[in-house]
């Protein structure tokens, strides 16, 4: 479960939607009530919440859940599908997602989910080609942000299946020869991340996976220095917080872009 600071997520979300603050709370509550909900100093109700999000087109939980499902066993299943992913256990990955995929109400979370992760397995199976891989992810995306493009140069509160979708969606961009754009998408996650909207400890975990993804990135395009940078970056963060999973990752990166370098 990610967790958000919810004052960020209503602010943020007005301003890429463009209402002011009369337009947005018109009905709901009251200009100063919304003010300072905004600034921090009021927390917002439940009720008020869902009110103020759904008229921007987003969810009304304020818990932004990963997948919307009542049974906790569903989630451990998930976690578990996650894991078999990282793991390249792409048969058993499947297994477990069509396991889940029978418990699953019709909500926007799961089909989103649903539809990243049957894409990205397909892929890595060679059951599709990078064409069908972009469009697969474009296809994920637009279930819940269709015009995420529009927010390129911007910060938004993305939930974290979203910013899931739009890392495989950037790595697929990537993939299909369009760095400049693979660069765009995980800048602007990046920048989100930076307004603090997310709370800390998943705000790293994200930041990390976007600091390697941007390293490799760049080096590709023959940016070595700001892909070393990049790559340096990631390990004072990994060390600081001792998150170790991406340290291989950042000094592999730096060692591939010197030896670029040199020749």
């Amino acid at each position: 479960m990610a967790y958000y600071h919810l004052n960020k997520v209503i602010r943020m979300t007005r301003m890429a939607a463009g209402l002011s603050q009369e337009e947005l709370c018109d009905g709901i509550c009251s200009v100063q009530t919304l003010s300072r909900i905004e600034n921090g100093r009021h927390s917002v109700k439940r009720e008020t919440y869902r009110r103020l999000m759904e008229r921007m087109g987003r969810y009304g939980e304020k818990s932004y859940p990963k997948l919307s499902v009542d049974d906790l066993r569903m989630l451990d299943l998930q976690q578990q599908t996650r894991q078999e992913l990282v793991r390249r256990n792409y048969d058993q990955a499947q297994y477990k997602l069509d396991r889940l995929k029978l418990h699953l109400a019709e909500h926007p979370l799961n089909l989103q989910y649903v539809q990243r992760v049957e894409t990205v397995l397909a892929y890595r199976m060679g059951r599709i080609a990078k064409e069908e891989y972009l469009q697969g992810l474009q296809k994920a995306i637009a279930i819940t942000v269709p015009d995420y493009e529009s927010l390129l140069e911007t910060e938004f509160p993305f939930t974290h299946e979203e910013t899931m979708a739009l890392m495989n969606l950037a790595d697929a961009w990537g993939q299909n020869g369009d760095l400049d754009r693979e660069v765009k998408i995980i800048q602007m996650l990046l920048r989100s991340l930076d307004t603090g909207y997310v709370e800390d400890d998943e705000a790293i975990n994200t930041r990390l996976v976007l600091f390697n993804n941007l390293a490799v990135a760049y080096g590709e395009n023959g940016q070595h220095s700001k892909a070393i940078e990049l790559a340096e970056q990631g390990i004072r963060i990994s060390r600081k917080y001792q998150k170790v999973q991406l340290l291989p990752n950042y000094y592999l990166q730096i060692a591939w872009d010197m030896a670029e370098q040199i020749r």
